[in-house]
């Protein structure tokens, strides 16, 4: 077995010490019945294929389907708030991005939920980077050559981002900021 996919057995073991709490309550054995795992994403981004991943490994472990739920919309809100509605019984999960827990609660208007209050960690499963690319066709090759571009060319450049409030977003913002630089935002 490789390292990688040892790791990640380790981690669902080590995540389900933490759902062994919530079961400790209940007189049948855990799970007695399929798991549903809330992904506040849409199909194909990445924490679909990192939430499926762990779907399959949490299934196999756990001896019963975990079932993967797509709910997508209003920057991650309505899949959390779908799980902080759920029967507390730890069969339904959350699978979700930094976003949900650590940013929406400073930038969405009357948040339906707490996520200090309302959600429990079980565990942290990965990390990712910001990755800035650019077509090929325009004419520079370095991040020093871009910003100066999108200063001679005020809001002609086109920024890809994962949703108003999120970390790209926020960072292309901070970045428009302190550089000047004046980028359109595409969501």
């Amino acid at each position: 077995m490789n390292s990688r996919r040892k790791g990640l057995r380790a981690l669902v073991l080590t995540s389900l010490l933490g759902l062994s709490g919530l079961a400790a309550g209940q007189t049948e054995r855990y799970p007695s019945a399929p798991v549903r795992l809330i992904l506040p994403a849409a199909a194909g981004t990445g924490v679909d294929i990192l939430g499926r991943i762990a779907a399959q490994y949490l299934g196999d472990v756990l001896g019963q389907p975990v079932i993967v739920e797509n709910v997508v919309g209003a920057s991650g809100v309505i899949g959390v708030q779908r799980v902080v509605r759920a029967k507390p019984d730890g069969y339904t999960l959350l699978f979700t991005f930094n976003q949900t827990i650590t940013m929406n609660p400073h930038v969405v208007a009357n948040l339906p939920y707490d996520p200090e209050k309302d959600l429990v960690p079980i565990s942290r499963f990965a990390e990712s980077t910001f990755v800035w690319l650019i077509n090929a066709q325009v004419p520079v090759t370095t991040f020093p050559e871009l910003l100066r571009h999108a200063k001679a060319n005020p809001s002609k450049l086109a920024m890809g981002v994962t949703g108003y409030g999120s970390a790209a977003y926020l960072g292309a913002q901070m970045l428009s900021l302190q550089t000047g630089a004046e980028l359109l935002h595409v969501n």
